[in-house]
């Protein structure tokens, strides 16, 4: 299992939420214009570059299957998305295929979980948490599987889709955004609480034995 931590700086600790640990996190902070903030000019470079390297490495469908999962606080704000999700598209020179995580800012006791399989979308579930996930941090993740993918929060089985699954090799992501023109879904973004932070403590993928 490969765990994204250990990085150069005391300021960012990518640490182990599986094992329990709680470590300091790296935060996202979006005004419209997303950006790292938080930490000191080396850490952050440093962590653009684990981020580069790491969250931006692409999962092979060749590969055994793939379990993927964050630990996150999300933002709790009307127009805001909070996510972690595997993307891959035309930038890429590939079909747009992504497995989605989304906690939309208007409603955090809930999470979205979504797919695209050559750019066909449309299979969006509301899973409802029973805690507000703006609160704390807490554990999502989906597993890869050829013919299926399954959600998850905190280590319990939610959701699962088994129809037209993605197959293209894709990046591991996140990010915090505000929508423009998406109002019945996001609700218009409110403006006057900014900066907005989304927490990432922990980041993980593994292959299935």
């Amino acid at each position: 299992e490969k765990f994204l931590r250990a990085l150069p700086s005391k300021e960012v600790d990518w640490s182990a939420a599986r094992e329990g640990k709680r470590g300091k996190s790296f935060r996202v902070v979006t005004s419209c214009q997303n950006q790292l903030t938080g930490v000191s000019k080396a850490a952050k470079e440093a962590l653009e570059r684990r981020i580069a390297q790491e969250t931006g490495m692409r999962v092979d469908r060749s590969l055994p299957d793939q379990e993927f999962w964050v630990s996150m606080k999300a933002i709790k704000n009307d127009g805001v998305v909070s996510s972690f999700f595997t993307y891959t598209g035309p930038s890429d020179n590939n079909p747009w295929d992504e497995i989605d995580i989304e906690i939309l800012g208007k409603d955090t006791t809930k999470v979205q979980f979504n797919y695209f399989t050559n750019g066909v979308g449309n299979h969006e579930y509301l899973y409802d948490l029973g805690f507000d996930a703006s609160e704390d941090f807490h554990v999502y993740a989906f597993e890869w599987h050829k013919d299926k993918i399954v959600w998850f929060v905190d280590g319990k089985e939610v959701y699962s889709a088994k129809e037209n699954i993605p197959v293209t090799k894709s990046k591991i992501m996140m990010n915090a955004w505000c929508g423009t023109g998406v109002d019945n879904w996001l609700n218009k973004f409110d403006d006057g609480k900014l900066p907005l932070t989304a927490e990432y403590q922990s980041v993980s993928f593994s292959a299935f034995n």
